[in-house]
């Protein structure tokens, strides 16, 4: 529950206040994934390797606060159930957050 609060708390902040969030589930024979994606300004790609990093902000003219801490947080907690978490540019602007996590049946 933390990681999708964290992850939309994100998305909500780095985009345009009346834009969508869009929000995916899938699951296939081993792994669930979940996506959340964004029409916001995206990460420079410079930053989409640190932005995991505990305390690292992409620096933007306008003033987003936080701590740097909510997507670090999340990596923790996906990684600690044996899953992974990716950020990446969508085509046309805006971000992706994938999580993906091992289904042990």
């Amino acid at each position: 529950m933390q990681v999708i609060v964290n992850l939309l708390e994100n998305a909500i902040k780095y985009s345009p206040q009346d834009s969508l969030i869009e929000v995916t589930a899938s699951l296939d024979d081993f792994k669930a994934r979940l996506q959340i994606l964004d029409f916001g300004v995206g990460i420079p790609s410079d930053d989409l390797s640190r932005v995991f990093d505990k305390f690292y902000r992409v620096q933007r003219p306008e003033s987003v606060s936080g701590t740097g801490l909510g997507l670090s947080i999340s990596k923790g907690i996906v990684e600690a159930h044996g899953g992974d978490i990716r950020a990446r540019n969508r085509e046309g602007g805006g971000t992706i957050l994938e999580v993906e996590l091992p289904l042990n049946l």
